[in-house]
């Protein structure tokens, strides 16, 4: 007689784990209504490795289904934003120009700075220039 490993799943139980979470509960209110262990909870969040007879098993996390989309900040430059800002640069527009196009693709409203700041920060030979890494 074989003995298989671990219990029944648990799919109904981790489906209202993830909608309890996505609602902003911590891991531990959350896995006490579901009825499971607070490693289990975790297990879930963050996924998990194991190795039985030679065999690995991944469990991916759930991470991504009860991260909540944060909403884009008007402070920061999208990456849209900064492809318009590149292709005009190389297109030799001035920031002006590139800030009018930023308006036009109804982007965000952008200031002529901004483009500046965000071609000092990518122009190669720019002396002001960041370096990836």
């Amino acid at each position: 007689m074989s003995r298989s490993r671990g219990g029944i799943p648990l799919v109904a139980k981790r489906v209202f784990y993830i909608e309890l979470m996505k609602t902003g509960l911590s891991n531990s209110e959350a896995c006490r209504r579901v009825g499971v262990n607070r490693k289990t909870g975790f297990r879930w969040q963050h996924g998990r490795r194991s190795t039985f007879k030679d065999r690995s098993y991944v469990y991916a996390p759930i991470n991504d289904e009860i991260a909540p989309k944060k909403p884009e900040s008007g402070r920061y430059l999208s990456q849209e934003e900064r492809i318009v800002i590149a292709d005009g640069s190389r297109a030799g527009l001035s920031g002006r120009k590139i800030a009018a196009l930023l308006l036009v693709g109804c982007v965000n409203d952008r200031q002529p700075c901004q483009t500046s700041n965000e071609e000092s920060t990518t122009t190669p030979n720019s002396p002001t220039a960041t370096t990836p890494g």
